[in-house]
């Protein structure tokens, strides 16, 4: 896999260093946390699935960001339906791997294709190999990940992915780095 580095200054976040968003088929590893990623794409002009392996994350962007719609246990269809389908300018839906499944299945009654119209987001992609012995759903959205025209996925502590679709879709691994001492 292709590898570049990109150089972050402090007081600076992605958006600043990364102005048209975070390309699809990358890996990014962000190297520090709080610079910026999930809201990067929460601000980005195109619709977006961020897949959040936990709860707290996704209220805590909902409190933040008044047009996410975060999707988790009790969560209904109808609500993630109503929501595409009454959304004003790009939808935002964050949703644990283990609902993914829910929005999937929504978006079959709206006007927007999942693996056309939606960037997907893996944050914290680290989580799907260290979770998966005890969290056996958190691989599911992989198959539709890989489906997707546009995706990618973050972490300040990426494992790096043996998976062969990642080389035949010519994935490349973004690493950003501090110009800063940040230990």
């Amino acid at each position: 896999m292709e590898a570049k580095e990109i150089h972050i200054s402090q007081g600076q976040n992605l958006s600043h260093i990364m102005p048209d968003g975070i390309p699809s088929n990358t890996i990014l590893n962000k190297t520090i946390c709080g610079i910026g990623a999930t809201t990067l794409e929460i601000l980005s002009q195109r619709h977006s699935i961020i897949v959040e392996p936990n709860v707290p994350v996704i209220k805590g962007k909902e409190k933040k960001h008044s047009t996410i719609l975060g999707v988790y246990e009790g969560i209904k269809k109808n609500r993630i339906i109503d929501y595409v389908n009454n959304c004003k300018g790009f939808c935002k839906i964050m949703t644990t791997p283990e609902s993914f499944y829910r929005v999937k299945r929504a978006l079959y009654e709206t006007r927007l294709i999942l693996r056309r119209d939606f960037f997907i987001l893996f944050d914290e992609c680290e989580k799907i190999v260290q979770d998966v012995d005890y969290r056996s759903r958190i691989s599911l959205p992989m198959k539709d990940f890989f489906l997707a025209k546009n995706k990618a996925m973050v972490s300040a502590t990426p494992l790096v992915p043996s998976d062969p679709r990642f080389e035949e879709q010519n994935f490349t691994i973004i690493k950003v780095i501090p110009d800063f001492d940040y230990k």
